[in-house]
């Protein structure tokens, strides 16, 4: 019997410097070679993903922006992409333009930006946005700034205003606020429960790992939750288990632990 494991990247696979130890890419190896799957399922967009998967050797397929995207990493398809609505994406633009906050758009590869960029594969937005979600539909709006206050009142307006959905995540950055928005029907779980049909897995032979709100999704779909203990404390009531932090590697010792458990009970 195979199982699948979606696995948070930033805060449960990663460790604070944004590494994954050696011993977790040795137990998902050893994870996989019993015939089970691991799939990344994170936050961040595709070209960010696209990274990792070289280091974890998972399964074809990860879910990035927080659920918005389903891509396979070796056909380069997509099996989902579900984008912002036309006017939901030009009223949030004008607003972070009229407020001057950052506003990081991802569409597909890239990721488009009104201020400064951070990263090489940035663009700067067009000076002519006519025709700019013909030509890049955008799964998925980052507002940065920070003035916590400045971030708040963003997230206020939209909550009133828009049909997309505002996407929660723990403040890991003292020095920048943000907010993410997709679109309405964008959750990790979601996500999941296509994926899982698609691959023909059932609840009961899938575990996530997570830390944050934007996983609590995750857990409602999965026959087995496991919260890092640097979690959230409402992720944590969700659990099944707690592992390790993601600075011990926690997603490792659960997994050697759970394969020797399976071993064990054959």
């Amino acid at each position: 019997m195979s199982y699948i494991a979606y696995i948070d990247c930033d805060g449960t696979l990663l460790n604070d410097q944004g590494v994954i130890s050696e011993k977790t890419k040795q137990t998902l190896s050893h994870f996989m070679n019993l015939g089970n799957k691991v799939v990344l399922c994170t936050g961040r967009p595709r070209y960010l993903i696209e990274d990792i998967m070289p280091q974890v050797h998972g399964d074809r397929f990860f879910i990035s922006s927080n659920g918005a995207e389903i891509y396979n990493y070796q056909t380069q398809e997509t099996l989902q992409y579900l984008t912002i609505e036309e006017q939901d994406f030009y009223q949030i633009y004008q607003y972070a333009v009229k407020h001057h906050i950052r506003l990081a758009a991802g569409s597909g590869a890239l990721e488009f930006v009104t201020l400064y960029k951070k990263h090489p594969q940035e663009l700067y937005f067009p000076e002519n946005m006519e025709h700019f979600l013909q030509d890049h539909p955008t799964i998925q709006i980052l507002l940065l700034d920070s003035n916590e206050t400045v971030i708040q009142k963003a997230k206020q307006y939209f909550d009133h205003h828009l049909k997309t959905t505002l996407v929660l995540e723990k403040e890991v950055n003292p020095n920048e606020a943000w907010i993410s928005l997709g679109n309405e029907n964008v959750s990790k779980g979601n996500a999941i429960t296509k994926l899982n049909q698609y691959l023909n897995i059932v609840k009961e032979n899938t575990l996530v790992f997570g830390n944050d709100y934007n996983d609590l999704s995750m857990f409602e779909v999965a026959g087995t939750c496991v919260a890092m203990q640097n979690a959230v404390p409402e992720l944590k009531e969700k659990a099944n288990h707690i592992a390790l932090s993601n600075n011990e590697d926690g997603v490792a010792h659960f997994l050697e632990n759970w394969m020797q458990q399976s071993i064990l009970s054959k």
